[in-house]
């Protein structure tokens, strides 16, 4: 009954979106609308109250309790209310719930109570400390972020990308995508998960989302991960030749909800491992990428355009635009680090749009070809490798579609590869 009536709020906690050839996948920054938020947030906790589990309503008060939704005051108001009816609803069940378990059900409502308008405390941010912030944190929104570009042994080359999304209190889902160049097709799958069927502890790197999807240290160093996207599935290891890039110096960068985040990436490590693909199994080398993001922050309304690069010459960049609704620019951040690993920022990047592509499927129109001008640099040009890497926005899904896919990437005589991720843009 409980599980019909979400699905007649439109809603349901565990949903699984997968496509192939030609239907595109993005996996990068969650945009989720506020009621989005609170529908999916009191279902998470609906469901694990309703087994016993009473840790997302636990990640709650201790959100309220750090002041987390001290920007979004309403929001954290409303998600409130919803907590303490379930809390409440809960308590009232008396044939349901043990002595030890009303006992702690009653103060989580006193702490929920006593925190409410909660604002955030004041003073300088936490630097980055590695690997200790490998780990999650208890922080709104939260994410680690992979793609890759792979050879296999006969020489055919393949793209793959994955995302683990942690929004508390506790929404899980995940995106996995591979690209087959050859082939010309794009598989991918975006999973909601149950959070009783997910795990990410705050003392160590060991992300477990549901069977098929996992990112955690290896046994003999560097960092293990798998995942699936329908008829392709990855499981990899990770050797970083770099130390981690701190963007923009201090790990800190502005959001423009008028937040911040903390953010690193690990900007080229050596990969092998195998590709399941259409039930062959493929041995597969090559070079991937590695981003750890997090920070109390829930929606983001605006577009945004993502790089990463990473060059023959050992240079690698992350860079990233975000623009208004009317696609003016925002703030900026370019971060480099050369192949001796020294980092360089800066806060301007000129993005000029030389070629197009035009969804069949929702008509919007994405960059498929750039001229990256960065001060002190030759400009970097980014081809994609495949068109159609397009996420239309699934039913029963909150998040918007967006382009992300694997490309070519040159600066002078520097070949290289790139990622990008971005919104649709008016066609020039």
């Amino acid at each position: 009954m409980a599980l019909m009536m979400r699905i007649k709020r439109g809603f349901v906690l565990a949903v699984t979106f997968c496509a192939a050839a030609g239907v595109a996948f993005a996996g990068g920054l969650p945009s989720m609308s506020r009621e989005a938020y609170l529908e999916r947030a009191s279902a998470a906790v609906e469901e694990a109250l309703g087994r016993g589990n009473s840790e997302p309503a636990e990640e709650f008060a201790a959100l309220l309790e750090q002041g987390a939704y001290a920007d979004e005051k309403l929001l954290g108001q409303a998600l409130a209310r919803r907590v303490s009816r379930l809390l409440a609803g809960r308590l009232a069940a008396e044939s349901e719930t043990s002595s030890g378990e009303r006992a702690k059900l009653r103060e989580l409502l006193r702490r929920i109570e006593a925190s409410r308008g909660r604002t955030a405390a004041r003073g300088g941010h936490a630097p980055i400390v590695l690997p200790r912030d490998e780990a999650a944190h208890m922080r709104l929104a939260e994410w680690w972020y992979l793609n890759g570009h792979l050879t296999d042994e006969a020489g055919k080359e393949y793209g793959y990308e994955l995302t683990f999304f942690h929004v508390r209190p506790g929404i899980f889902f995940v995106h996995t995508a591979v690209t087959d160049i050859a082939a010309g097709r794009f598989l991918r799958c975006r999973q909601y998960l149950s959070p009783l069927a997910c795990r990410t502890p705050t003392d160590r790197l060991d992300l477990v989302y549901a069977d098929a999807h996992a990112l955690g240290r290896a046994p003999g160093g560097g960092y293990a991960v798998r995942g699936s996207a329908g008829k392709a599935s990855l499981s990899l290891t990770l050797h970083p030749r770099k130390a981690p890039m701190i963007v923009n110096g201090d790990g800190i960068i502005d959001m423009p909800e008028g937040t911040f985040s903390w953010y690193y990436s690990l900007t080229r490590p050596d990969t092998e491992g195998e590709l399941l693909l259409d039930g062959k199994r493929l041995r597969v080398t090559g070079l991937s990428w590695m981003d750890h993001q997090w920070g109390n922050f829930v929606t983001l309304r605006i577009g945004w355009d993502w790089f990463s690069v990473q060059l023959d010459d050992g240079s690698d960049f992350n860079i990233f635009s975000f623009r208004k609704g009317n696609h003016a620019p925002m703030a900026q951040y370019v971060n480099r680090l050369d192949g001796a690993a020294v980092l360089s920022t800066n806060h301007s990047v000129g993005l000029e749009r030389l070629a197009w592509w035009r969804s069949p499927e929702t008509g919007k129109d994405y960059v498929t070809r750039w001229r990256l001008t960065v001060p002190g640099h030759t400009p970097i040009e980014v081809d994609t490798r495949l068109d159609s890497q397009e996420l239309p926005r699934a039913p029963l899904d909150p998040a918007p579609g967006y382009w992300e896919g694997t490309c070519s990437a040159r600066s002078g005589n520097s070949a290289g590869v790139a990622y990008c991720e971005q919104f649709a843009f008016p066609r020039e």
